[in-house]
């Protein structure tokens, strides 16, 4: 599932994610191609309109569901007019392979707007029950993020810890 063309900056529409990938056999193929051992899936907020964020949710459940390897984030919102979305999303934070709830500000709202406040507090409450986390780094395109960590860690304990060891302290199965 693609993110549709968008006229950013004023400009034509263009399609903001020219390397997305239209399937969870693509992606699962293209982690193989990569030797990733794990990942965690997130919603792109790519467009300016937080429904079609919302709609990438079921492909990153699906994602999970397909392969032991990956685990899933749900993309949530602060803002008020979300809500009904954010309902939907939340639901599903119980889900197998969900590890985390993803938001930002990008498309609006602020950690210290009252409006917000509501939204932020069942999406933390939420993050409390289910014991969720999320990260925005890296972002960016995976194959450059990806050489940048790697060049950064090195081959050593602290590449080990970077690309394996945070992973599965954080997303893995708790017992």
């Amino acid at each position: 599932m693609r993110h549709p063309a968008f006229p950013f900056y004023g400009g034509p529409p263009c399609n903001p994610d020219m390397l997305a990938r239209g399937s969870v056999a693509e992606l699962i193929a293209d982690l193989d191609s990569a030797g990733v051992e794990r990942a965690l899936v997130l919603p792109n907020y790519g467009v300016p309109d937080a429904s079609v964020s919302f709609g990438f949710n079921p492909l990153v459940l699906e994602a999970a569901a397909a392969d032991d390897r990956i685990r899933c984030g749900l993309r949530v919102s602060p803002r008020p007019q979300d809500a009904e979305l954010n309902t939907a999303a939340l639901a599903l934070a119980g889900e197998q392979g969900v590890a985390a709830l993803k938001t930002s500000f990008l498309l609006g709202g602020r950690a210290a707007d009252a409006a917000c406040q509501e939204q932020l507090d069942r999406i933390c409450g939420t993050a409390r029950e289910h014991g969720l986390f999320a990260s925005d780094e890296p972002w960016g395109d995976f194959s450059g993020e990806l050489a940048r960590m790697r060049t950064a860690a090195g081959d050593g304990s602290l590449g080990q810890s970077m690309l394996r060891d945070n992973f599965a302290a954080l997303y893995d199965t708790k017992s």
